[in-house]
């Protein structure tokens, strides 16, 4: 590893160090990770994201129902991203 990614590496490191130590209320997240209930919500989420240049994001279920959330991306999710790319 070069000095200078060694830097960078460590640099990251301090970083999430600091960032773990912030103790954030539950309300303060609601501003910065969108919850979403519904398949128009998230579609809503998607194309706004959309606007602003962003070309990846990652959908995370917080639910037990693993097959239920696949299922559920699968039927409303996927097929309207795909025909809106």
């Amino acid at each position: 590893m070069s000095g200078i990614a060694r830097q960078h590496g460590d640099h990251r490191l301090d970083l999430l160090r600091r960032f773990l130590e912030v103790d954030v209320e539950p309300r303060a997240m609601d501003d910065v990770i969108p919850l979403v209930t519904s398949s128009e919500s998230l579609l809503d989420l998607l194309a706004e994201c959309r606007t602003c240049g962003v070309d990846e994001i990652y959908v995370h279920n917080v639910s037990r129902d693993q097959t239920g959330f696949m299922r559920f991306m699968a039927r409303e999710i996927l097929p309207a991203v795909a025909t809106t790319r």
